[in-house]
This record gives structure tokens, C-alpha cells and sequence, in this order.
């Protein structure tokens, strides 16, 4: 059995430890307990056309959070202020992209595959991600997973799937699912120890 998982929300702050995606290796209980791979996908946008539709709703968020409807409404705030950063990273030269994640399940049975998507949405829940399971477009997504396999029209799977956000070019680099040791160089070479409570030995 397989269950593609997708990305809905993303988390308002990314401190870019993508180990923690994949569960905790000192903690059993937040770990992904079946068969997984987690992949990326990233299209790059029209440069023009997409920094003029942010910059519209830019500055239709900004009027929002002006005319006193965050008071009622705290999230348009956070929206704002969202559009805000991506305004001046733009502004920084950032390129923007389409971006979406996908985490794909393996389990024996469908049993053991519903225990494991709920224990895997949970621990993404708790580093801020939000993701759904796509029950009815699975096979479109776990195409779209494999490699070199992305819909060459970012339109489509933005607009008719929605399952890519647009991002800019360094949130897109902090969310790249590489996971590693950082094994130093060839000439200061780095072996990693952790202690029983899970700190690194320095």
C-alpha cells in the first residue's frame, strides 16, 4: 500500500533543520515507523509575471491590515507580513519558484499505512508543516514525485492541483529535503558523537 502525502501548509518560520522531517533518531516514538522518501519539486517561474501578481496581492494584503480588519481577522496580519518578506527578498534579487513536497508511505497493509500517515502528519504538525493525504489524485502525485517527473506547466499544478506555493529562491534552498552528516573536509575530517541526552559532544 501507498499513501502520497503533500504539503498544505508551510510552517511561518523554518530554522532549516530538514533532518527533523524524517523523525528524531534518538526517539523512537518520533520517528516515520515504515518505508519513506520525501521529495521536492521546484519549477521556476516566470520572473515578470510572477512579481507582478505578488506584488498585487502585496498590496491588497497591505490595505487589508490598514483598514482595521486585522483586528478582526488576526491572520491577515500575518499575511501581510508574509508578503513583506517576500517583497524584499525580491528586492534582494531573489528569483521565485513553484514549490511543493511530497512524502510518499510504503506499508504492507493498509492498517499499518493508515497508523502511519496519522504518526506522520503529527510530527510534521509539530515542526509547523501542515500536510494532507491526496486520497484521489495519489497517482499524479507519486508520478509527479519520481524523478525528473514534474509538470512542465507550473499553471497546472498550481492552479488545478494547488499544491505548489511560490516561494522565493532562499526559502526554496533552506526546504531542499538533503539530509547528511557533516563529515568536515578532506583535510579536518569531523567524526559526530551524541551524548545519551542527544547533545553532540563538542
Amino acid at each position: 500500500a501507498v499513501a502520497p502525502l503533500s504539503v498544505q501548509v508551510y510552517p511561518d518560520q523554518w530554522h532549516g533543520a530538514m533532518r527533523e522531517t524524517i523523525g528524531r533518531s534518538l526517539q523512537s516514538m518520533e520517528q516515520i515507523g515504515v518505508p519513506c522518501w520525501i521529495s521536492m519539486t521546484a519549477l521556476r517561474l516566470d520572473q515578470q509575471r510572477a512579481a507582478a501578481q505578488v506584488g498585487k496581492k502585496h498590496v491588497v494584503a497591505s490595505n487589508q491590515a490598514f483598514s482595521g480588519l486585522v483586528r478582526l481577522i488576526p491572520m491577515i496580519g500575518k499575511k501581510k507580513q508574509s508578503f513583506d518578506t517576500m517583497m524584499e527578498a525580491l528586492s534582494d534579487g531573489r528569483h521565485l519558484w513553484a514549490l511543493g513536497h511530497q512524502v510518499i508511505l510504503y506499508a504492507p497493509d493498509p492498517a499499518t499505512l493508515n497508523a502511519a500517515v496519522e504518526s506522520t502528519m503529527a510530527l510534521y504538525r509539530g515542526l509547523g508543516w501542515q500536510l494532507q493525504r491526496d486520497r484521489y489524485i495519489g497517482l499524479v502525485q507519486w508520478l509527479g514525485a519520481l524523478p525528473m517527473q514534474a509538470v512542465n506547466d507550473p499553471t497546472e499544478a498550481r492552479h488545478k492541483l494547488r499544491r505548489l506555493k511560490t516561494l522565493h529562491s532562499g526559502a526554496a534552498a533552506a526546504l531542499l529535503p538533503a539530509v547528511a552528516d557533516w563529515k568536515g573536509t578532506p583535510q579536518r575530517p569531523v567524526l559526530l558523537y551524541t551524548t545519551r541526552s542527544g547533545q553532540l559532544v563538542g
